[in-house]
């Protein structure tokens, strides 16, 4: 039973970050089309949770009129973004729509560093205006932080310490570069094995001295091998819907669900689950 899907709901996007795994920028589809159907097999499929990420999802006009629609539907939401359009929305309408919380990228603690990776100035001090305008209208919402993991900031993990505690971030993940879209362009950024064992040393030191913050690596490829290992994926639990409305359980892994127009009803798309799912052991 899926119970999480992440939705690339818009490909738009205001940056130009050198690790994209999905080359964002400018729309290449229909993208009222795309998430029309894409709306539609949500409902059908009826998780517990979306995120709604893109590109930057707060740069749709229609995003609290689809947020509307999905909460009437008894889905819990929460929210991905770069931070850099708090102008564009109300925070209160964010309270009411995300209650699941939101997540911030922030890819060093270094302003300089930052926007080089994001590839526009200015975009970390939008970031942190935008959390600490959030954090000062609700001290007790969700916030997380998530930074990709690079040759420019894998040193500066423990320097993270002041934001997780000035703003009392309630998570802070690091995530792993992928060979996939603008990344797949920027393999000079990409750090190696020496790189990452100097990371998960000042990453453990993180984790000591920051105690309010649950702190995690995450790679969801080395989760889904250790599972297969295991014999113990049985059914899917989680999917990705891509601006085009492409399913896949994650884009870092290989396996394809198809487009959401394929699905009309939900036996077809277990289905396909049950195919996936073989794929996946065998």
């Amino acid at each position: 039973m899926v119970k999480y899907i992440e939705w690339h709901f818009t490909n738009a996007c205001n940056l130009k970050c050198l690790h994209c795994m999905c080359n964002s920028g400018n729309e290449k589809v229909n993208i009222k089309e795309s998430q029309k159907h894409s709306l539609e097999f949500i409902k059908m499929i009826k998780p517990e949770c979306v995120n709604m990420t893109g590109g930057e999802p707060l740069l749709s006009h229609d995003i609290f009129n689809i947020a509307q629609i999905m909460t009437n539907n008894n889905i819990t939401l929460t929210l991905s973004t770069n931070g850099t359009c708090k102008n564009n929305v109300e925070i209160r309408d964010i309270l009411k729509y995300f209650k699941g919380g939101i997540q911030f990228s922030l890819d060093s603690p270094s302003p300089q560093i930052h926007d080089y990776l994001r590839g526009v100035k200015g975009a970390y001090e939008d970031t942190i205006n935008f959390i600490d305008c959030l954090r000062s209208y609700d001290s007790g919402y969700d916030i997380q932080l998530c930074m990709c993991l690079n040759k420019y900031n894998y040193k500066d993990i423990c320097e993270y310490e002041d934001i997780l505690n000035k703003y009392s971030i309630n998570s802070f993940k690091v995530l792993s570069m992928y060979d996939i879209g603008r990344a797949s362009e920027n393999h000079n950024i990409f750090i190696d094995e020496f790189e990452l064992q100097k990371m998960v040393e000042e990453f453990e030191k993180l984790k000591k001295r920051v105690r309010k913050t649950k702190i995690y690596y995450s790679n969801p490829e080395a989760y889904f091998e250790y599972l297969k290992r295991k014999g113990q994926i049985k059914e899917i639990d989680l999917l990705n819907i891509d601006a085009e409305g492409n399913i896949r359980i994650t884009p870092y892994l290989p396996y394809q669900f198809g487009n959401v127009r394929e699905f009309g009803n939900l036996n077809q798309f277990q289905i396909k689950e049950r195919d996936i799912i073989k794929q996946i052991r065998d």
